[in-house]
């Protein structure tokens, strides 16, 4: 009779019959056993093998059952290791390893080594290659390892990965975690005993490891969609705070405040490009403090940085996972400690108007979706920018509008005052007029009268009062013809190098047999080196001789008329000047400003019953003001007066 075989796979034996007797074989014992010897002993071994087998049926229940129930990574996680290393295994090292199919990389989500858990974020992410965990992925199948033959911990891709234990491992078992089709990742364990793993842990962890597969993947896409939701709320609370103000510098606190919730990191900073140089316009660190001053002060021209310029000229997100070393990453900011970078441009309308930045103390803590997520938010605050410049811009607008206003207004208010005082002068200059018209006429009616009327041998003094008076209306009439001409522009102005010495010579000539007649001493000094000055010469002695004609009317007998030449500094030029100084009775302080107005005569012009219309000074004013020269007076009372004409040299 052929022998028959009877598989029991859950308790991981076979038995064998045959016409005489039947043999137990065990994986576990070095020999086969008859049917009839040990019965007790083979009883024992089973019982202990139907323990083992409630156990690891009653884990895999537990596991299934906690996994079914719940969407928390972490809790997935503690329970693979609680119940499968710790409970089935034995052993209290677990890793599981993520596998990224877009960029072919792996990366930890999970490592516990001697009880204790490792942060993931310290283990690199490193691109499918050589080794157990990279083979697993790559052939689906599942496999032990003796550690010793290749000498590394927690091994992945062929390269150790520091998890800061320094217990050496020397058996593991790797596993592939395939939801689906897709191999998602590895769960891997270690035993720092050789050969501390057989084909029935193998086989248990697979199953373990295809529940925690789909468990995984649910719990990712959980969390995926959970931060799409956070995302989503943190977007629409950012642009509701965004829009809330049209203050650049809030707009970009706003951003600053609410980046966190879309991307978490140590600190930020806002760029604002300005013709090719980027400028930090608000940055703020991980306790939420306020932009400080000395990071906002740095200019960069952005072709000089290599991940400004990439971004520049791509318009994409960038991160740059680890720093130390990356070929583009430069320093900008003291004492920043960066060691992992994610940044995005702020597009407008096509064109990058700045950066929005985000650093890391902790390398490999961004990736490329993180850099990713920030472009919502760029886009969010590129609007808002725009729509606080244009604000701004208006504000500008507005305000320089207002002062266009206000400067207008102040002008129309000037024109309106200058119109009054126009109004006023007129007013004043028809009444003296009339009044200076009136007193010549009236004496020449009078003497016109008597001439008809009066005592035959006054005719002669009659005839020379009609002369006086004719005179008096002539010089008036054509000194208001003068101040018209001037006025409109008709009175021609002709300069030329002009010697001033020599015109003084002539008038003081000139002037002497009147000066002796009145009893006044007349004299000039003249300075030998007085260089051409740019004038009219008729005009010029116009102005001399009315100035003259003052200081001999105003000066007592016996007191003395000196005309004299310089040249003289002022505003940080040198002019040539002449100057009538008189020894008469001086001008009071009050009436200095008012000399070289229209019809004003002074206390002094009244009391000295000398002829005068008032329009003398400001005649010499209009001309040589119109000559691009100034006048100027000094005087006191009791101590006489100087009037002093100041005109550019011909050859500066």
């Amino acid at each position: 009779m052929n022998p028959s075989v009877d598989i029991a796979p859950e308790f991981d034996m076979a038995v064998s019959h045959d016409d005489d007797r039947s043999f137990v074989y065990m994986p576990d014992s070095p020999c086969t056993y008859p049917a009839h010897q040990g019965i007790e002993d083979r009883m024992r071994q089973l019982e202990a093998r139907l323990e083992q087998c409630t156990r690891q049926l009653a884990a895999l229940n537990e596991i299934g059952r906690t996994l079914a129930t719940t969407l928390d990574l972490r809790e997935i996680y503690w329970v693979l290791f609680r119940e499968i290393a710790q409970g089935l295994l034995g052993t209290p090292h677990l890793a599981v390893a993520l596998f990224d199919q877009h960029t072919e990389t792996i990366h930890y989500g999970f490592a516990i080594v001697d009880g204790e858990e490792i942060d993931p974020t310290r283990l690199p992410r490193i691109p499918l290659g050589k080794g157990p965990v990279s083979d697993t992925i790559r052939t689906r199948q599942a496999r032990i390892v003796d550690l010793r033959e290749i000498g590394q911990q927690l091994t992945a891709g062929g390269r150790a990965i520091p998890v800061g234990d320094e217990r050496h491992l020397l058996s593991a078992l790797y596993v592939p975690m395939i939801s689906g089709d897709t191999v998602i990742g590895v769960m891997n364990v270690q035993h720092d005993e050789a050969d501390a793993f057989r084909g029935v842990d193998m086989t248990l962890l697979s199953a373990f490891a295809s529940q925690a597969a789909i468990a995984i993947e649910n719990a990712r896409l959980f969390d995926a969609e959970r931060e799409q939701w956070a995302l989503a709320e943190a977007l629409r609370d950012t642009a509701a705070a965004l829009t809330s103000t049209l203050n650049l510098d809030e707009v970009l606190d706003r951003i600053l405040a609410n980046v966190g919730r879309v991307v978490p990191h140590d600190s930020a900073d806002i760029m604002l490009v300005v013709g090719g140089l980027a400028h930090i316009a608000r940055w703020r660190g991980n306790t939420g403090s306020q932009p400080e001053p000395k990071p906002q002060a740095i200019r960069l021209a952005v072709a000089e940085v290599p991940y400004l310029r990439q971004m520049m000229r791509t318009g994409q997100s960038l991160a740059i996972s680890d720093t130390q070393g990356h070929p583009k990453w430069i320093d900008i900011v003291e004492n920043l400690h960066a060691r992992s970078y994610a940044g995005t441009p702020i597009r407008l309308k096509g064109l990058v108007i700045g950066f929005l930045n985000l650093y890391s103390a902790t390398p490999g803590f961004f990736t490329a979706s993180r850099a990713e997520r920030l472009q919502v938010l760029a886009d969010q605050a590129a609007v808002a920018v725009e729509n606080a410049n244009l604000y701004g811009e208006l504000e500008r607008h507005a305000d320089e509008l207002e002062q266009r206003v206000a400067e207008r207004t102040r002008e129309l208010a000037e024109a309106n005052e200058r119109l009054k005082e126009v109004d006023r002068l007129k007013d004043q200059f028809i009444s003296n007029v009339s009044h200076e018209l009136r007193t010549p006429l009236t004496n020449t009616k009078l003497y016109l009268s008597l001439l008809e009327h009066g005592r035959p041998d006054r005719r002669d003094a009659y005839l020379q009062t009609l002369h006086r008076e004719t005179g008096r209306l002539h010089n008036l009439i054509e000194d208001l013809l003068e101040l018209s001409r001037l006025d409109l522009g008709a009175a021609q102005i002709h300069l030329e190098p002009t010697n001033i010495n020599h015109l003084a010579a002539e008038l003081i000539g000139d002037r002497s047999a009147m000066a002796s007649d009145r009893g006044q001493l007349l004299d000039c000094h003249l300075d030998p080196d007085l260089p051409l000055a740019a004038g009219d010469p008729k005009r010029i002695v116009q102005v001399m001789s009315n100035l003259m004609a003052n200081a001999i009317n105003y000066t007592p007998r016996g007191g003395s008329i000196v005309l004299s030449t310089a040249i003289r500094p002022w505003d940080e030029r040198d002019w040539i000047t002449f100057t009538v100084r008189d020894t008469g009775r001086g001008i009071p302080a009050e009436e200095l400003p008012n000399l070289f107005k229209r019809f004003f005569r002074g206390e002094a012009g009244l009391a000295s019953g000398a002829p005068g219309t008032g329009l003398g000074l400001a005649i010499c004013k209009e001309i040589v003001d119109k000559m691009g020269g100034r006048i100027s007076v000094e005087s006191q009372p009791g101590q006489g007066t100087a009037f002093t004409v100041w005109l550019k040299p011909a050859h500066p």
